[in-house]
């Protein structure tokens, strides 16, 4: 049994019932005729002790059934009563694991609106469960933390080949990053083909023309740079040709 109070209530019934069995036992042997009377009250008497030993047992275990299940369907009520007759050691365990509960929904609440400072208590080496929470918090947080840094870094420089290290990345973390460096790419590349068309026509050179595969809005500005070169180079045909007639 876990339950303090009902071990005290069952030794008054065991206590009870004994002495109630002594009492009938000594009235039949100073009255054998009592038999008759004292088999249906024994009968009685034992079918009560049991109801009661029954419902000592079953109510708090009903008690705690409920508080057992409201852990399990994440209800942490603000106030967490003791209900009567849980042992309270017992009581203390459900207390820690409650608290321990709320605990993880808070980091957890944490982590949805961007706060990283929470950590949660670990009690030692072997608490999986709080040095995994830390872990998947300093991991988050160190993964934002570069990603930001290398925005910065490229917004504030104007240098868009920069890249993320993948060699310690796994799983979800690493096609993060690999979709990062490849919306890094996406912007730097065309960027390096633009320069190079520029260059050339910095150089008087009109036959450079941008033909990197392109899509969306990187396309647009393809084709409208090409024609833009196309007509420029039409024009200055047409200008060398009526120079020529003149």
């Amino acid at each position: 049994m876990f339950f303090s109070e009902v071990k005290s209530r069952l030794a008054i019934y065991i206590m009870c019932f004994v002495t109630i069995t002594w009492l009938q036992a000594y009235l039949l042997l100073k009255d054998p005729d009592v038999l008759i009377l004292l088999v249906p009250f024994g009968l009685l008497t034992l079918a009560g002790f049991f109801l009661l030993m029954a419902r000592e047992v079953k109510t708090p275990q009903r008690k705690l059934s409920k508080l057992i299940h409201k852990l399990a369907v994440g209800e942490f009520d603000e106030d967490w009563v003791k209900p009567e007759s849980v042992d309270l050691t017992l009581w203390d365990t459900l207390h820690k694991l409650r608290s321990r509960l709320v605990e993880v929904t808070g980091l957890t609440k944490n982590l949805i609106k961007g706060d990283f400072n929470t950590a949660m208590f670990s009690y030692s080496t072997s608490d999986e469960l709080g040095n995994s929470l830390n872990q998947l918090n300093r991991h988050l947080a160190t993964s934002i933390e570069r990603i930001r840094e290398l925005a910065e870094y490229a917004a504030d420089t104007g240098k868009l080949q920069v890249q993320l290290e993948t060699n310690e990345q796994v799983g979800a973390w690493s096609e993060l990053t690999i979709s990062v460096n490849k919306l890094l790419t996406s912007f730097s590349e065309p960027m390096v083909t633009l320069n190079r068309v520029i260059s050339a026509l910095s150089r008087n050179d009109m036959t450079e023309r941008y033909d990197e595969i392109a899509k969306g809005e990187h396309f647009e500005l393809a084709q409208n740079l090409n024609a833009a070169l196309d007509n420029l180079d039409g024009f200055l045909a047409e200008v060398h040709q009526s120079a020529a007639i003149m």
